[in-house]
């Protein structure tokens, strides 16, 4: 008995050190990684400043996450390393003392706009936001636009603004809907439909008064299904502005139902108070109405043209015409997805699936963004590149139901009207120009050229800067025909431009107070000038210098 209990006790007696060694290891790790979570929170301190957002919220977030792990470890014996929480002033308050230049690029990193533009949207939603008292107005502003922009969960605004979870969240939602009641304005598709139709004219769609796009949203959960997401339906301009959103639809709803059950739709069809202007007459006497481009998803209407070759037609290949018009047709539905690119790569809590739990909230979300997606253009700040590879509308079924007998007749005759004005089409002043030297010397399209003309005019007043492609001055100068000239550079404009826009604008030139503003950039010609004759009109001196800066290159 006696030797078995000492063989009993003989291995427990080995086994003390192995445990007090392993126990030692296992403090001094803890140790070391408590030591290094405090350096960490201390570098960010120090550094948060200099450091991008995204840097700044990652060093937050595996800090926070270690410390609360290391807490429940050892919460006794490691109390004494855990870094103390952040002291006052936040980060905000000291980015505000730091960041005093207006066009500091720290600004657009946190908050996607210049400080000017930050200002500016302060400045319109402050009434809106004094009920969130003792949180001020710019502190839940600035909230929201860097969880918007940086998909920052409210815990990590903690230390960035100095508000506790529920306050940030109580902020973010006041404030998103602050800027659908401020802002909603700038959904313009009732209130500047002229200035959306003559922007499509410049990409030869003449009377086109948008596009129509639809893009889809992940959400996590079952309550969708696998794969569940959510789809936005919205109108776009040839500017990228967003006209009308409509946003929530579950991804079982097919497009063609979206559409049908959204108030663009009723708008048209049922109150007859949208797409109701004038017809625009093609030189053959056939009149185009008033219309949006749609994808092969929706049905074909009076108002609604897609393109051929969807699946009510059995015919595999395309007239020359429909291929003109497809082309054209295509080049604008890509204006839809560059607009949903832009605005998941503006603000990028958009590109986060969404919670189940929160799905309520994501209408409110998309249209808050897509007004500030407005809001930048408005306030001519940059916009990120984008490509089309997100894009979700080559993932949607296509249109298989009736299509409306008029609207063949309305797409035909646009078709026939964009391939009779191709560069080269027979008959066409394209085909004049093409005989002066145009498109051999410039290497670019008609209506790239009629949009960079137009360009010229409005820099000189101005006025719009932003089109649907981005505006070289170089690009010009190269594709003023050298063998003619006119008596007018408003004449010139006059004369193109009812070609590819399909209505004819105001003559700029005509107005006395824009002449003279022409004069002072373009002083008038001495006789060392291009043509050696003094007192010429500036606007004829402008298309002079073009062409000679065209010679000399």
């Amino acid at each position: 008995m006696p030797a078995g209990g000492g063989v009993a006790k003989h291995p427990t007696t080995k086994r003390k050190p192995k445990k007090l060694h392993h126990h030692q290891n296992l403090t001094h790790l803890l140790t070391l990684s408590s030591s290094a979570a405090s350096s960490a929170h201390s570098f960010l301190l120090r550094h948060d400043l200099l450091l991008l957002p995204r840097q700044s919220l990652s060093l937050h977030s595996h800090h926070s996450s270690l410390s609360h792990l290391l807490s429940r470890l050892q919460p006794h014996s490691l109390s004494k390393l855990l870094p103390p929480p952040q002291p006052p002033p936040c980060w905000f308050h000291r980015f505000l003392s730091s960041a005093t230049a207006n066009y500091d690029t720290r600004w657009t990193h946190s908050f996607r706009m210049s400080k000017p533009s930050f200002i500016l949207l302060l400045r319109l939603l402050t009434p809106s936001l004094l009920p969130l008292s003792p949180t001020t107005p710019i502190y839940a502003l600035a909230a929201t636009l860097f969880r918007l922009a940086h998909a920052a969960p409210f815990q990590s605004l903690s230390p960035l603004f100095g508000l506790d979870p529920p306050t940030a969240c109580r902020s973010f939602y006041t404030v998103c809907k602050a800027i659908i009641d401020k802002l909603g304005h700038l959904f313009e598709f009732r209130s500047d439909l002229n200035r959306i139709v003559v922007g499509f004219g410049w990409i030869s769609l003449p009377n086109c008064c948008g596009v129509l796009g639809y893009d889809a949203f992940k959400v996590d959960g079952d309550l969708l299904g696998e794969n569940g997401s959510l789809l936005v339906q919205a109108l776009v301009d040839s500017e990228g502005r967003f006209l009308d959103v409509s946003a929530g639809w579950p991804s079982t709803v097919k497009p063609d139902s979206i559409l049908r059950q959204s108030e663009l739709f009723s708008g048209v069809e049922e109150l007859r108070e949208l797409l109701n202007g004038p017809c625009f007459q093609l030189s053959d006497g056939n009149a185009i109405p008033q219309y949006v481009l749609g994808g092969s998803c929706l049905p074909l209407l009076p108002w609604l043209l897609t393109p051929f070759g969807g699946s009510n037609e059995s015919r595999t290949t395309v007239s020359s015409s429909e291929a003109a018009y497809n082309s054209v047709h295509g080049r604008g539905m890509e204006l839809a997805g560059k607009a949903f690119g832009r605005v998941r790569a503006e603000w990028q809590l958009l590109l986060r699936p969404w919670k189940e739990e929160c799905i309520e909230s994501f209408p409110f979300v998309v249209v808050t963004c897509c007004l500030l997606h407005n809001f930048l253009i408005k306030c001519s700040e940059a916009l990120p590149d984008v490509n089309l590879g997100h894009s979700s509308n080559h993932d949607l079924p296509l249109f298989e139901g009736e299509e409306d007998d008029s609207a063949h007749g309305i797409r035909n005759a646009l078709a026939l009207h964009l391939s009779r004005f191709t560069v080269g089409g027979s008959g066409s002043l394209a085909e004049q120009l093409l005989s002066t030297g145009f498109s051999q010397r410039s290497g670019f399209s008609f209506a790239y050229f009629i949009r960079s003309l137009n360009m010229v005019c409005l820099s000189l007043l101005n006025e719009r800067s932003m089109l649907p492609m981005p505006f070289k001055f170089e690009n010009v100068v190269g594709i003023i025909p050298l063998r003619q000239s006119w008596d007018n550079f408003g004449d010139l404009v006059s004369t193109i431009f009812p070609i590819t826009s399909g209505m004819r604008p105001v003559n700029l030139l005509q107005d006395k107070s824009i002449t003279e503003k022409m004069s002072k950039i373009f002083p008038r010609a001495g006789s060392s000038d291009v043509t050696g004759q003094g007192g010429m009109q500036p606007e004829r001196l402008l298309c002079q210098r073009l062409i000679k800066l065209s010679q000399d290159k």
